[in-house]
């Protein structure tokens, strides 16, 4: 683990494991130990090299004051300036959420980069036109019940770092008019009470080499948190290309 500067901020990091690289963006909200409280780490770490990080004004990762440090664009600048420093030419990512947004612009800027792509909980439409509809409140609860069952307590939200990646996020323009280029394996999934269900199961099936599967009974933050009945699809598909039933 340690610090790499970015735009003169200082962004954590951790790296995991033995195998290929495997990048793990979380969502808003959260950071990087929430990989590990929900059992990502462990189970991924035996076959895979994990790249870990903690989103701008995220965990321990700066508070930039500038709006477009938190912007997608910047997010996955920052991955690429991460990736030459640790001299890792091609790697695989795996988003949630925001970090599923941040996924789908590295197809668009680096798709030579990056070989597969897992996406959860996350659609590629502008959120200026699809305006979130995830009751954050009941995620923050959740999310801080089950980093209590991390060693590391969470650091404190700052609210100011938050409206900046907020506000930015709204900003993006999505990635709709280039899902018919896409050529990259993709595997997308979402509980089926996430209110951004239908866009994530229809961005699916515009995807050329797109896999997708629901998570019954499960919302939005519920579905980063269901491992036992996903890590199953994520595992086969790293490793093989698997057939989900599209």
């Amino acid at each position: 683990m340690g610090y790499f500067e970015f735009n003169k901020q200082r962004v954590f990091y951790e790296v995991i494991g033995e195998g290929k690289p495997l990048v793990l963006q979380h969502g808003y909200m959260q950071w990087g130990e929430d990989w590990h409280s929900a059992g990502w780490i462990k189970n991924l770490q035996k076959n895979h090299k994990l790249i870990i990080i903690d989103s701008m004004g995220h965990g321990r990762t700066s508070n930039s004051k500038k709006i477009e440090d938190y912007t997608i664009e910047s997010g996955v600048e920052l991955i690429i300036r991460l990736m030459d420093l640790l001299k890792i030419k091609k790697f695989n990512f795996f988003g949630f959420s925001m970090g599923g947004r941040v996924g789908f612009q590295i197809l668009s800027n680096y798709s030579e980069r990056v070989d597969k792509i897992i996406i959860g909980g996350m659609h590629p439409n502008a959120p200026k036109k699809y305006r979130k509809q995830i009751n954050f409140k009941e995620d923050a609860n959740i999310i801080i019940e089950k980093t209590k069952l991390v060693k590391r307590p969470r650091p404190s939200y700052n609210i100011n770092s938050l409206k900046l990646c907020d506000t930015a996020q709204i900003k993006w323009k999505g990635l709709q008019s280039e899902l018919n280029h896409i050529s990259n394996q993709m595997l997308l999934f979402a509980g089926d009470l996430d209110p951004y269900f239908d866009w994530i199961k229809e961005a699916s099936g515009k995807i050329k080499n797109a896999q997708f599967f629901d998570l019954k009974g499960v919302g939005h933050i519920g579905s980063f948190y269901r491992i036992n009945r996903s890590i199953n699809f994520i595992k086969i598909f790293l490793e093989k290309r698997g057939d989900y039933g599209k």
